[in-house]
């Protein structure tokens, strides 16, 4: 029996106003923002915090999440190209943000704004993670509507077909006779891709028509896998999902179990959570970049372990002192 799969072609662009496109992504970026600041907002008053300080506090979350998320991009997953091309790293408009070097990039902001405005490290990181979980899940949802950090192939029933997805990808081959004409480097990457993915090959490529293209104009021949209409796991949906009950368990734990009186519990709550599941959904996630085919965990996963080691020790801390009063 053929498995019937959602086929996703959602437009990424909203509407266009005075020759100026609107996103989907950017608008909930910017959401993330918002709402944010309206939680953040609500703290402080709890707390009787000066509302003067969260302007000056969203400004530096802005600078730290997209500096940090750019940088993450361009040095953790394309060092070699934007180390011969600095000046491309401000083309935003090209995309590449890195989600850890987001995470970097706010935690060194937060410490600039800590020591100017006199207040606890700790104290700061543990309010804004609750609204930077939200502003994941929305984040992710841009993704989606993008389409784009897609899912591995998958006949899985909750699989989605992606139309708007890259037409090619430096993946793997369907014949022998294209595999015996590799360059050594190239059989290397698609007996990785085949290894992963020989549970469902061969039913895939027989009824998706995974087409092969070999581009013979360049010194070592590429092999591309055909990307659009394949079955895969919506593994930003799932991202999303995970992101948004994430916050809302962080949310009630500081409303409603003063999850905050521990110095760094919710933020190590948070990088245990948030990065232990991007470990593990990485699994079932479309390599990023070409030089992942090779690797046993990809850059995404090897990232994540830090982080969830210091959310281990920065629970295991705040849970062995006593509480604020």
């Amino acid at each position: 029996m053929t498995n019937l799969f959602i086929t996703w072609a959602a437009d990424p662009e909203l509407f266009e106003i005075f020759g100026l496109s609107i996103r989907w992504y950017g608008l909930l970026f910017a959401l993330g923002f918002v709402f944010g600041y309206l939680i953040i907002k609500r703290i402080f008053e709890r707390e009787n915090v000066p509302l003067k300080v969260l302007d000056s506090l969203t400004m530096y979350m802005v600078i730290g999440t997209v500096v940090g998320a750019r940088l993450g991009h361009c040095f953790f997953y394309e060092p070699q190209y934007y180390l011969n091309h600095p000046f491309q790293i401000l083309n935003l408009r090209q995309g590449g943000l890195a989600s850890h070097g987001s995470a970097i990039g706010i935690l060194v902001s937060l410490y600039l704004f800590s020591r100017k405005h006199k207040k606890s490290f700790l104290w700061t990181v543990d309010r804004i993670v609750i609204v930077v979980a939200l502003a994941g899940a929305l984040i992710r949802t841009g993704n989606f509507m993008n389409s784009e950090i897609v899912g591995s192939f998958s006949n899985s029933p909750v699989a989605v077909m992606f139309e708007n997805t890259p037409a090619w990808s430096h993946q793997g081959v369907q014949r022998i006779s294209d595999y015996n004409s590799l360059s050594p480097e190239k059989k290397g990457i698609t007996e990785e891709f085949l290894k992963k993915n020989k549970a469902i090959l061969p039913e895939n490529l027989g009824f998706y028509s995974l087409s092969i293209y070999l581009n013979l104009s360049e010194d070592l021949k590429k092999i591309y896998l055909k990307k659009q209409n394949i079955p895969r796991y919506p593994s930003q949906l799932f991202e999303a999902i995970a992101c948004l009950l994430i916050f809302g368990l962080l949310f009630f734990l500081y409303f409603k179990r003063k999850g905050g009186e521990r110095p760094g519990y919710l933020l190590g709550l948070f990088l245990i959570l948030i990065f232990g599941f991007r470990f593990f959904v990485e699994f079932i996630k479309d390599a990023q970049v070409d030089f992942e085919m090779s690797m046993a965990l990809n850059m995404g996963q090897i990232l994540s372990i830090p982080f969830v080691l210091t959310g281990i020790w920065l629970v295991y801390r705040s849970m062995s002192k006593p509480k604020l009063i």
